[in-house]
């Protein structure tokens, strides 16, 4: 389809600009990266868990979301339940890792609506927490990128990055160093 300004420009006897191999790819290029999901709006996905540095991820996505006006979804998962020949105790400490799970989910929405405004999507997962991020990444075509948090104190990368490192993750991903404080991430933003 031809854009109204090459109409106008055509009409008016204007040549086409020839498109450099250094030009950057445009928006109708095949090739060229979405960073928009299909809303048009930069989507989130952060994946709640239990360690320090995840406040560090919370206030910077809930910054980034207020001032682009983007959506985040946050991401608990809560481990597998393993078999047991005590059903009883395995459906007793999966029921308790769920709800762990939900309870993480709660604090970091509260936190991020506190900050921002901002009201997130809650996703509850049980699995294997790589298998399931790729899975939700599948799922919700909305999500642009993937934000996490790196150690402190250069203790290296969670896990979930080295193996998603290891996996091509159809998002691109932000880390947030574990060592900012409040100050630096509100800075950042």
């Amino acid at each position: 389809m031809t854009s109204f300004l090459a109409l106008i420009k055509r009409l008016m006897g204007v040549a086409p600009t020839p498109r450099l191999a250094s030009d950057p790819p445009q928006p109708s290029d095949p090739s060229a990266c979405t960073i928009r999901g299909e809303n048009g709006l930069r989507g989130f996905l952060v994946l709640i868990d239990e360690t320090p540095e995840i406040q560090a991820v919370i206030r910077y996505v809930a910054w980034r979301a207020y001032n682009e006006s983007a959506r985040i979804t946050l991401l608990s998962i809560a481990p597998s339940s393993e078999q047991t020949d005590w059903i009883l105790v395995g459906s007793r400490m999966r029921d308790d890792s769920v709800q762990q799970a939900e309870e993480r989910l709660q604090r970091a929405a509260a936190e991020i609506h506190r900050i921002s405004g901002v009201f997130s999507q809650l996703i509850l997962r049980e699995g294997d927490p790589l298998q399931e991020v790729l899975s939700v990444l599948d799922e919700y075509r909305d999500i642009t990128i993937m934000v996490t948090a790196s150690k402190p104190h250069g203790e290296g990368m969670a896990p979930l990055i080295q193996a998603a490192t290891a996996t091509s993750l159809p998002v691109p991903v932000t880390i947030i160093p574990g060592f900012l404080t409040p100050v630096d991430i509100d800075a950042l933003c």
